[in-house]
């Protein structure tokens, strides 16, 4: 293990396979823990909550395993959450998708259909299956993680795949990306976690350098 490694939590509540994920924390060197019970959340340095799959059978999951309170009381403790993928729109308040589902509400905003997100156009094909540049945003507030923004280069690019993205205010949004004509959240924060729409761990090593700061909490102020 590297010196300065961290010991990173992984949510592990059966949806989505984690093995990309695991393989690219410990290719970075950092020690890792799967989190199944509420007490597993409590030595560790950063949680990590993947997903893949329909957000109301995660949220189902999350309850059945009775971590969505562990995960809120986590956070409300000062501890750092990334939420990949459909882990980042669990984080939001609500989603449509296949019905109305409540979130975690860690982060105020709902998920939508891509496409019908504000001032867009709903004619895209889905699913957005694809590698994307970020586009930086200028309206976010907040100083923990603001230095985001200026980590990536206009010619990286990010695997997403993804139908639906979250909808939420700009002060929220630290970067966006674009598939067809819709524009869509593809980072927001808010304090202590962070959301990622895209998957770090198989965008090569642009992803990986990310992931890396991520969990080292090089972003934060």
């Amino acid at each position: 293990m590297r010196p300065n490694s961290q010991n990173v939590g992984i949510l592990n509540f059966g949806i989505g396979n984690i093995a990309s994920l695991r393989n690219a924390i410990a290719f970075l060197g950092h020690r890792i823990t799967l989190c199944e019970k509420a007490e597993h959340l409590s030595c560790i340095d950063h949680l990590v909550l993947p997903g893949v799959g329909a957000f109301g059978k995660g949220m189902d999951l999350l309850r059945t395993a009775q971590l969505i309170d562990p995960i809120v009381d986590y956070t409300e403790r000062g501890g750092h959450l990334l939420g990949i993928c459909l882990g980042m729109q669990l984080l939001c308040d609500e989603s449509e998708e296949f019905g109305q589902h409540r979130g975690l509400g860690l982060i105020p905003g709902r998920v939508r259909k891509l496409g019908k997100q504000s001032g867009h156009s709903s004619a895209i094909r889905l699913p957005h299956v694809d590698w994307a540049p970020l586009i930086p945003t200028t309206g976010f507030c907040s100083s923990n993680y603001a230095s985001i923004r200026h980590q990536f280069s206009s010619s990286d690019r990010f695997y997403f795949i993804h139908s639906y993205a979250v909808e939420t205010t700009t002060d929220h949004v630290l970067a966006t990306a674009r598939h067809d004509d819709a524009e869509f959240a593809a980072i927001i924060a808010r304090g202590n976690i962070v959301g990622v729409q895209f998957h770090p761990e198989k965008s090569n090593k642009q992803g990986l350098a990310f992931l890396d700061k991520i969990l080292q909490k090089e972003f934060t102020s």
